[in-house]
């Protein structure tokens, strides 16, 4: 059954403060290719990293974006083995008893509120493609 285009439309009128959704901005498609890019060269260069940037950083030749990468891989590995202890230990995992609870709660604050994650994930983004997902250029 076909809708009537004369009858009136039993959508409900938008709350007082809601923005209707034609006026909301839509995701910048750029920023979420950078993040997709990120992910990409992390799983590349993964097995790489550790033994490479000792010696580029002792040569003087580390990037800043290495560093965020290294940095952003850190975390989001350490955050994945403490997951994984915490559902090895079951209900006994998110209890004071033991401390991986509190070294996941560190690292989730560490990933999320710091934005280790995504920041990283943007700079090396914007070192592969040259373009800036920030705005600025």
């Amino acid at each position: 059954m076909t809708p009537d285009p004369s009858s009136p439309s039993l959508a409900l009128p938008a709350p007082a403060g809601v923005i209707a959704p034609a006026a909301r901005a839509k995701p910048d498609m750029r920023l979420l290719g950078f993040l997709a890019l990120g992910h990409m060269v992390i799983d590349i260069n993964q097995g790489s990293f550790p033994v490479i940037l000792p010696f580029l950083k002792d040569a003087g030749k580390v990037r800043a974006q290495q560093i965020s990468l290294a940095k952003m891989n850190n975390v989001q590995v350490a955050l994945d083995g403490a997951r994984m202890a915490r559902d090895i230990l079951g209900a006994a995992g998110i209890v004071d008893e033991h401390p991986i609870i509190r070294h996941m709660l560190n690292l989730e604050t560490v990933n999320t509120y710091e934005g280790t994650h995504d920041i990283h994930t943007l700079i090396v983004g914007r070192d592969v493609t040259g373009l800036d997902a920030f705005g600025a250029g």
